[in-house]
């Protein structure tokens, strides 16, 4: 289990990595996000991935590409459930605890991959939804979450679009 991607020949230069655990109810909502964008993504345009890794685990999944669009859950309670947070790595707030690889936070996890010579996007688009329940085990997701998943998935696309063509986004092109 971990992580599935979907590849092609030609590597794309934008990568988007749902993030969550699929048994941990709403902490699927990324997971969920990257499989519905993975049937609408041309693969050599776009590669799709999805993972239950964090921290240092992401750099080999970042490595190499220009654009990196991340999908989490997010609980912050400044929010209800299913309100859709888009952030850069300047609004990640950093890890209080290094007890484990997991625990590095994003930016310094990007940091440390530069310093080590891999090429680390530089562009980062992360694409929080805010969640009510991360915590049950269960393949089920809160009503909220799931009924954020489709406007996710449109905000998302409209950006790729604007990664992938390069002009602004009118909604309906093809990417």
């Amino acid at each position: 289990m971990g992580e599935t991607k979907r590849t092609s020949t030609a590597r794309p230069l934008v990568v988007v990595i749902g993030l969550g655990n699929p048994i941990l109810s709403d902490d699927a909502v990324g997971i969920l996000v990257a499989r519905e964008l993975a049937g609408r993504l041309p693969a050599e345009k776009v590669e799709v991935k999805e993972s239950m890794r964090g921290g240092l685990d992401l750099i080999d999944m970042l490595a190499g590409y220009a654009t990196a669009h991340l999908v989490d859950g997010i609980q912050t309670g400044r929010e209800p459930p299913g309100h859709i947070w888009r952030l850069g790595m300047d609004d990640l707030p950093p890890a209080l605890t290094l007890a484990s690889s997991h625990e590095v936070d994003l930016p310094t996890a990007v940091k440390f991959a530069e310093q080590m010579g891999y090429a680390m996007p530089s562009r980062f688009a992360i694409w929080a939804i805010e969640v009510a329940d991360p915590y049950t085990v269960s393949e089920e997701i809160s009503e909220p979450v799931r009924q954020a998943i489709p406007r996710c998935l449109e905000q998302i696309l409209m950006e790729l679009r604007k990664d992938v063509l390069g002009v602004p986004a009118k909604g309906n092109e093809e990417l």
